[in-house]
């Protein structure tokens, strides 16, 4: 049965069973933190009565802050004073002389450094003193000297302030007029203490990016990158119309390009299955080439597949050429219907993603329109193979338009390229203030430890939301959720049985079969 929380634990007793001390085992302490979220996530909870499972929603939250809390070297030192009543104020004023001497001069490096390699290592600097600071705090509180323990905690906390602005840097006026607003106030500390910003107060900085709507830019960039979506839809049908005439005619002699490609309706049904095969091959290569060149870029690269596929069908010069160019075409379609709605999503404001994603689904029906228009039209002798090979025109639009869409802000955050995410935020939301948006991105680029945190609920979230608790992260033993073992897992049963039927669904509704044969049934 679920229990409450004794009032007198400290985080200490309930995540790591010893007295509070500064100096830790992280790994011990995650271990400990997901085989208790699991003991009171829904899904183990919920053949419980209505009571225990409010208390169990409860114990998660409590235990979500102790983790956040003690994961973290400064929470943890708040905390720790906080039980020895020695409490420091995240905005107390600075009265140390060395210290705000130190503070005075990080500032004017910080307004002075002109490129990314100085402001790199200003980083690299402070970073090897955040690290001598938490190992002075290992000391002190070692040796129960709490008022020093009060010096170095007033030291980290200031030392991470300067690791957020020195994340936030960007070269030019922004900053600048940010540091310039800064000298005006009242309190010597290097910037200012809010949650949405290091260097810039809400107010002076405009509406928020979280209520922003689909900007110009943003449907720009969603209608360039639907050009691979629409290129699958337009593979998908390309044979239906003009099937009769591909395989109805007489051999011809002395031709380089034979007008038609004479064969089996087994054969024909061979070339036009191979597209779903290959599908299947894009799809699964789809992540790696997402990861490794961006969303953008991913599909990018993937209009080379795009160009490969309709030349060989429109030079195709016997039957199993075109099967090819088919097989090579649903590589390309696959990697496209992955990608495509991945970066929509990301670009999209966080209100209007799905509206945004319909534009997915709807360049998917104007491919196959598309490409049962100019079947018709080109139904004619040789023709069929502009019809076929009309897919290369919208791949090298695709090339070529792709200049004008921006990467994925989200990729490059997660690359560590946050200046230009930021950026790139700024331009598709229309407004400055991108702040919110990006902390509910919670992915640090390159921290490993905070992936496992990014859908952790956050209790001291400034803006009163919860972030739900992903299931990937809360497996007791601490393995990563995949395709190959998700189905030997009980809690995630009825959510690959639900897919598993809408896909059947689909299939046995036989709308492939309009989308191949429908000319040939009609006829």
């Amino acid at each position: 049965a679920i229990q409450a929380v004794s009032s007198t634990a400290t985080y200490f007793d309930i995540l790591l069973g010893v007295p509070p001390t500064f100096t830790i085992d992280t790994a011990q302490l995650r271990r400990n933190f997901l085989r208790l979220q699991q003991a009171v996530h829904p899904d183990s909870v919920s053949q419980l009565s209505a009571v225990e499972r409010q208390l169990a929603e409860s114990q998660s939250s409590w235990i979500n802050h102790a983790y956040s809390t003690l994961k973290d070297p400064l929470q943890r030192a708040h905390y720790m004073l906080e039980l020895r009543n020695a409490a420091v104020r995240e905005d107390d004023n600075v009265v140390d002389p060395e210290l705000l001497s130190e503070i005075m001069e990080t500032r004017e490096a910080i307004e002075a450094a002109g490129s990314e390699a100085e402001i790199a290592a200003l980083r690299e600097i402070n970073d090897e003193e955040i690290k001598e600071t938490v190992r002075m705090l290992e000391q002190a509180f070692g040796e129960e000297e709490m008022e020093e323990a009060q010096h170095l905690t007033r030291r980290l906390q200031y030392l991470k302030r300067v690791d957020q602005t020195i994340q936030e840097w960007e070269l030019g006026p922004p900053i600048e007029e940010a540091l310039e607003a800064q000298d005006t106030a009242s309190s010597p500390l290097l910037v200012q203490d809010t949650v949405e910003s290091p260097l810039l107060n809400r107010a002076d900085i405009g509406p928020s990016s979280l209520n922003a709507g689909i900007t110009w830019a943003c449907l720009g960039s969603a209608a360039i990158v639907c050009l691979a979506p629409l290129q699958y839809g337009y593979h998908i049908a390309e044979l239906n119309t003009p099937k009769k005439i591909i395989t109805g005619c007489a051999p011809s002699v002395g031709s380089r390009l034979p007008q038609c490609l004479p064969m089996s309706d087994t054969m024909f049904s061979l070339a036009t299955s191979l597209f779903a095969v290959g599908g299947l091959v894009g799809s699964l290569g789809a992540g790696w080439l997402a990861e490794r060149f961006g969303r953008r870029g991913g599909l990018v690269y993937n209009n080379i597949v795009f160009v490969l596929g309709p030349l060989l069908m429109a030079l195709a010069v016997s039957p199993a050429m075109l099967a090819v160019g088919r097989f090579v075409s649903g590589v390309g379609s696959g990697a496209a219907v992955v990608i495509a709605p991945l970066y929509l999503s990301e670009i999209a404001p966080v209100r209007l993603r799905g509206t945004l994603n319909l534009l997915n689904q709807l360049s998917i029906v104007v491919g196959i329109l598309l490409t049962l228009t100019v079947g018709m039209v080109a139904n004619r002798g040789s023709l069929w193979r502009v019809s076929v090979g009309g897919g290369l025109v919208l791949a090298c639009a695709h090339l070529v338009l792709s200049a004008l869409a921006v990467e994925s802000p989200r990729f490059l955050w997660a690359r560590g390229r946050r200046a230009e995410a930021r950026t790139v935020l700024r331009h598709l939301r229309g407004v400055d203030d991108v702040d919110a948006e990006v902390a509910t991105w919670g992915v640090s680029g390159g921290d490993a430890e905070q992936v496992a945190d990014d859908m952790i609920a956050d209790p001291e979230s400034p803006n009163g939301t919860v972030k739900p608790v992903s299931s990937t992260e809360l497996r007791a033993d601490g393995t990563t959720v995949t395709v190959f073992n998700i189905f030997r897992l009980a809690q995630y049963r009825r959510q690959w049985l639900l897919v598993l039927l809408l896909q059947f669904g689909q299939q046995l509704s036989g709308i492939n079969t309009v989308f191949y044969y429908s000319s040939t049934v009609l006829e």
